[in-house]
């Protein structure tokens, strides 16, 4: 009924619908959903409020341990800062999945893929918004973030320079990671269309599995976690320590403090992250082509 409404509206008749009117379309839902702005206030909270905890109180532990500040000249508390990148990405990736699923709890995908027959611009506009706002809004919170806990850091030797090709980068990957969560929320809303199921398995993949497998006895399983979406693509938002700090910290982790570290290069890692991204939406572009609305 809505195909035949679509084809039967004069003032439609003619008109072309291209990946820019579809773009458009996309944006003009995701902004008048009170849901959308929420999450991504809840993104940018988690992020900067945790970010702000660690390093108040890495402030804390440097006065106590050494009031000249030395011990910030071997430990750089950016490293446990970055965690607060990994509490964020949930709620980002929850915002890929209500971006799919909540057209398919109100019924709106029927008029949208009248109105797209084609399906698969439908799923790339998503794709591209997603990543689109997602970097918009949190890079800016990531460079918010640095420049709290640096300020809360003032006392110590730790001191940050945006001039650093390695921060920059950092902080440009931590962008890059989050759209690429979101993106795996997305997938996963198009392949189960239910926002209680898709979030379950984003749960499960973003944060359980990365628990739960490194308990298991078994050397091929700890090469099974490296290769993980998410744990390979945090390499892409790792800072690089000179050899003092590099040392710092690999004394403080093998005394029991655990610290975020990748096996992978920063873009090798980010490019596994985007494979699974890739792989998913062929998958989602798959079943979105053979399965009804």
């Amino acid at each position: 009924m809505a195909a035949t409404a679509f084809r039967a509206n004069p003032e439609l008749a003619g008109t072309r619908v291209g990946f820019f009117r579809v773009l458009r379309a996309e944006w003009v839902k995701f902004r008048t959903l009170r849901s959308s702005y929420v999450i991504l206030a809840i993104a940018v909270i988690i992020l900067i409020g945790i970010w702000s905890l660690i390093a108040f109180g890495f402030s804390e532990a440097i006065g106590d341990a050494d009031p000249g500040g030395d011990f910030g000249g071997v430990v750089d508390p950016l490293i446990v800062c970055m965690r607060s990148i990994g509490f964020a990405q949930l709620a980002i990736g929850v915002l890929g999945v209500t971006l799919v699923t909540n057209e398919y709890s109100t019924g709106m995908i029927r008029a949208t893929l009248a109105a797209v027959p084609t399906r698969l611009p439908v799923l790339v506009a998503k794709a591209v918004l997603l990543i689109g706002v997602t970097m918009v809004v949190m890079v800016p919170s990531v460079i918010v973030a640095l420049f709290i806990g640096d300020a809360l850091l003032s006392g110590s030797a730790v001191t940050h320079s945006l001039s650093d090709p390695s921060l920059i980068r950092a902080l440009v990957g931590a962008g890059l990671y989050l759209s690429l969560v979101g993106v795996l929320g997305m997938v996963f809303g198009w392949l189960l269309r239910s926002a209680a199921g898709a979030i379950f398995a984003l749960v499960g993949v973003v944060l359980l599995l990365p628990v739960i497998l490194p308990l298991i006895p078994l050397d091929w399983v700890g090469d099974v976690v490296d290769y993980l979406p998410t744990v390979a693509g945090e390499a892409v938002y790792q800072v690089e320590l000179n050899p003092i700090m590099q040392a710092g910290m690999q004394q403080l982790t093998e005394g029991g403090m655990d610290f975020m570290s990748s096996r992978f290069e920063p873009w090798t890692g980010f490019g596994i992250l985007a494979a699974y991204a890739v792989i998913g939406l062929v998958l989602s572009a798959w079943t979105l082509k053979r399965r009804d609305a």
